[in-house]
């Protein structure tokens, strides 16, 4: 039975499921190493690709063949450094070494020879051992070096690798790295059985402080690169993020229990940059008193502030008790390597405590030199203090000649109170009165516009007489001009008669009808 054979895990970041993430469907891989092929299963079932294998143990790489399209097996066709593997026929878009270079005698030249055998776009996918984890330097700082079944210091380790040491063999052999994934664990969460109390407090301090400390192996993706443009341009710098590991423990004292004990307790990791920590308690019933441990080492410790989330609401809470050395407001000295602050709980149902704060320092080897410092801040805070409540008393003063002002502001408001009621008395009169002449308004304006109305039929009425007159004047001026022309005849006929009556024939007539 294969050590490394062991299940598929893909709903953790381990270096597994980064690999798998990386590789596209429908391509053509060469898995160095698959154990009894969890990944080469995957890769063919799942991802429909083509995977051809190497793997030394005969049992494990029969059954891991049964996924693989060639499979090299045994310890001639499958032992890597035989290079049996090696090919011209047809290239690979991708070519995994998981957790396999630390175990071959000369890891460079594999790699170079790995490297012919990329597609154009062919990626060389690798996962490490980091050798500078804190848990191995603690274990040198104590004069150790203990090998191990498996983990960082496997018994079939002939390679040791760090950070630095693998990316100048990559530079080497003319490939650079375009991902770069770190994958965590923490010092006394893994195989080597050590903690950070195994070393001196400014060791600690330091070995805390490194980015590289935590990180236990390291992913890369690999590509072919000219070795000029590389140095021209610049290798790509890591994108590997700071993980300084601390620990914040709630203990939880319940109403029923009566005490702290180890199961009842929710923890929660955080780094040394952070600033607040959300902690679970919603497992938890009956809450009475919660001790918050905020770190696992002697601190200066700045607490800004607490709360507590309880049926979706957060209220701000205050520590009632601590083991610190000193506290002087919200900072605490805590020479202890247990650092202890107590919270009573009010409420019935906690889902959460939040806490912000700060580290001022931590790791501290010699603690006496804060010694002097906290009596300096203790005797001004008492100081502040006795000042304060002078400020306090003068104020009660204060405060007890406001009170009576405010009651001679009452009185006088509960007179205005009593003219105001007056006042509305008389508004509500008005407005009634007010009520009965908008309906007067409206009565006249009714009347109003009947009256328009009519006036509107009498201007038209003078309006049409106005035409009739206009009409007559017309015809008179017509009869007046025919009567001007009447005139003028008889005139003209006068004037004819009267010249006719001049006439001797006329004189002789007119003598005749006589």
């Amino acid at each position: 039975m294969n050590k490394y054979d062991f299940e598929l895990d893909l709903e953790t970041v381990n270096t597994m499921s980064v690999i798998i993430n990386q590789i596209k469907k429908d391509t053509r891989v060469l898995e160095f190493g698959p154990a009894k092929g969890r990944l080469t299963k995957y890769l063919s079932k799942a991802k429909k690709c083509q995977v051809d294998i190497v793997e030394i143990d005969e049992e494990s790489g029969k059954e891991a063949a049964k996924y693989a399209k060639k499979a090299f097996v045994g310890v001639e066709e499958g032992n890597i450094e035989n290079y049996r593997w090696e090919h011209e026929k047809y290239t690979y878009e991708y070519i995994i070494f998981a957790d396999v270079l630390e175990h071959l005698y000369n890891p460079k030249e594999v790699l170079l020879r790995a490297k012919r055998l990329l597609s154009e776009t062919g990626k060389i996918l690798v996962s490490i051992p980091n050798t500078a984890h804190n848990s191995i330097i603690i274990d040198l700082i104590n004069d150790e070096f203990k090998y191990l079944t498996t983990g960082l210091l496997d018994n079939t380790h002939i390679r040791f690798f760090t950070y630095k040491s693998f990316k100048r063999l990559l530079g080497e052999i003319g490939l650079v790295s375009t991902l770069e994934m770190p994958i965590y664990s923490r010092v006394g969460f893994n195989e080597i059985e050590n903690t950070y109390k195994s070393v001196q407090a400014k060791v600690e301090k330091a070995l805390r402080q490194r980015k590289t400390g935590s990180i236990y192996q390291y992913v890369f993706e690999l590509e072919p690169s000219n070795m000029q443009q590389a140095i021209e341009c610049g290798l790509p710098s890591t994108q590997l993020d700071f993980y300084c590991d601390y620990e914040a423990v709630c203990y939880i004292k319940s109403r029923i229990e009566g005490e702290y004990n180890e199961s009842a307790t929710s923890r929660e990791i955080y780094r040394g940059d952070q600033t607040e920590v959300l902690i679970d308690l919603s497992s938890f019933d009956n809450i009475e008193e919660i001790r918050f441990d905020p770190l696992t080492q002697n601190a200066i410790y700045l607490l800004e502030e607490v709360a507590i989330k309880s049926e979706g609401e957060w209220h701000n809470t205050q520590p009632v008790g601590s083991n610190a050395t000193a506290q002087i407001g919200g900072l605490f000295f805590f020479e202890t390597e247990d650092p202890q602050i107590y919270f009573e709980i009010q409420r019935q149902n906690v889902d959460q405590i939040k806490v912000r704060f700060k580290i001022l320092d931590d790791c501290i080897e010699d603690f006496s030199m804060y010694h002097e410092i906290i009596q300096v801040m203790q005797a001004s805070h008492a100081l502040d203090k006795t000042y304060m409540q002078a400020v306090i008393e003068h104020r009660d003063t204060d405060i007890e000649i406001l009170r009576r002002e405010i009651d001679i502001r009452e009185d006088k408001l509960k007179d205005m109170a009593n003219v105001i009621a007056h006042k509305e008395e008389d508004i509500s009169e008005l407005k009634k009165i007010i009520n009965h002449r908008d309906k007067d308004i409206t009565l006249l304006n009714h009347v109003v516009r009947e009256k328009e109305s009519h006036w509107q039929e009498v201007i038209e009425v003078i309006q049409h007489r106005d035409r009739d007159i206009s009409i007559l004047k017309d015809e008179i001026d017509q009869r007046d001009r025919a009567l001007v022309e009447i005139k003028k005849q008889l005139e003209d006929l006068n004037k004819e008669m009267k010249a006719i009556k001049e006439t001797k024939t006329y004189k002789i007539i007119n003598k005749l009808r006589k």
